[in-house]
């Protein structure tokens, strides 16, 4: 058994409503866009520092040569925000954030 805590943040964010709640991150999203997209980057920013630091600790060989992560933005039924918007706004997030991993 290996000690491997989840890293659900690591390369980029998308789950905002944890921190602001369902309503408010949602309504930011459908009302804001622009503002929903500048969230983005900063959940990319912080995913790539994230990443960043699970690299240089898995080179250190603190870590163990796996990552658990991941971001939980789909219901039974499908995803809580455009498939389109995700794959134009934080697909590339994702993408630069997982380089360095």
């Amino acid at each position: 058994m290996v000690w491997m805590p989840a890293q659900w943040g690591a390369g980029a964010h998308i789950c905002w409503y944890g921190t602001f709640g369902y309503e408010q991150f949602f309504t930011l999203v459908g009302l804001y866009p622009d503002r929903a997209l500048k969230l983005l980057e900063v959940g990319g920013a912080n995913g790539r520092c994230q990443s960043t630091l699970i690299a240089r600790a898995v080179e250190d060989g603190l870590y163990p040569r796996a990552v658990l992560l991941g971001e939980d933005i789909c219901t039974q039924r499908g995803p809580m925000i455009s498939p389109a918007l995700m794959a134009e706004h934080y697909a590339p997030q994702l993408r630069r954030g997982l380089q360095r991993c």
